[in-house]
């Protein structure tokens, strides 16, 4: 049975804030429950005009993982990939909690560069 996870999807052309939920297999969203219970959050967008999703599991510093894909049938296959990097990335660095609690700063950062770009 699948099992949902949150993320916090940043919508176009604002940045304004959407709390959505994905279905994952059992063992993703153990993981990801786990990663959040220590402060990690979970970040998407999706960038129109390309329709490539972009993914982060980060903290107030820089994200631990990070996933590209087109947009698509396909996405849950990535937000796997991102939890299961994102999970191992963390044991590695020995289960550190997040740095603040910042949702959207990644997102943020991302729009001063995309504006920067202009």
């Amino acid at each position: 049975m699948e099992k949902r996870m949150n993320f916090t999807q940043f919508m176009f052309p604002n940045g304004r804030k959407v709390s959505t939920d994905i279905e994952v297999p059992p063992e993703i969203e153990k993981k990801a429950s786990e990663l959040a219970s220590y402060g990690w959050s979970f970040e998407i967008e999706i960038f129109p005009e390309t329709q490539v999703v972009n993914m982060d599991c980060c903290d107030v510093e820089e994200p631990i993982a990070n996933e590209l894909c087109t947009n698509g049938p396909d996405v849950p296959k990535h937000v796997e990939k991102l939890v299961e990097r994102a999970h191992q990335a963390w044991l590695t660095l020995s289960k550190p909690k997040a740095v603040g609690n910042r949702a959207g700063a990644g997102a943020r950062a991302r729009d001063r560069e995309y504006a920067d770009s202009r």
